[in-house]
């Protein structure tokens, strides 16, 4: 298994107003597989604005085996930056958010 997971943050009124980086786990196997660990737990920090802290209401965290985020962390990207109704403290940070 090669786990991927990506965080979208999500304001009150249900808008999408940041993203992670796609995180990349480190291989797992098989119980039975001797060739790598089956079970593992790591921890991922990325520091984001503090205004997508005090305006974020709930994660919505996308995590599958093998996934490639790319092409969904950049269209979200592009929903946020496109969006005219998120709070006006969070469109002034939005240069932050970079593909």
């Amino acid at each position: 298994m090669r786990p991927r997971t990506l965080i979208v943050a999500v304001d009150g009124a249900g808008r999408k107003i940041w993203v992670s980086q796609s995180l990349n786990h480190a291989t797992l196997c098989g119980v039975l597989d001797p060739s790598c660990a089956s079970w593992r737990r790591e921890t991922f920090m990325e520091d984001w604005p503090e205004v997508v802290h005090n305006h974020t209401a709930r994660l919505a965290i996308y995590h599958a085996d093998g996934a490639n985020y790319v092409d969904l962390r950049n269209r979200t990207i592009d929903t946020i930056k496109a969006a005219k109704d998120i709070a006006a403290e969070v469109k002034a940070v939005l240069d932050q958010l970079t593909k």
